[in-house]
């Protein structure tokens, strides 16, 4: 079984990773996403910025 992240690059797109259990948010466009549960409270702060 084939990790998200390797399905990911293999079709063609950029996977990009912070520390380990550190949060890590990433912001393209509509399209916004955290690395893990500790990047709930930054994730929600992007998704607000855009909702404003």
């Amino acid at each position: 079984m084939a990790l998200l992240q390797d399905r990911l690059t293999e079709a063609g797109l950029t996977v990009r990773v912070g520390d380990p259990f550190a949060p890590h948010v990433e912001v393209d466009r509509n399209v916004i996403t955290g690395q893990n549960p500790a990047s709930s409270g930054p994730l929600a702060e992007e998704l607000l910025k855009k909702l404003g």
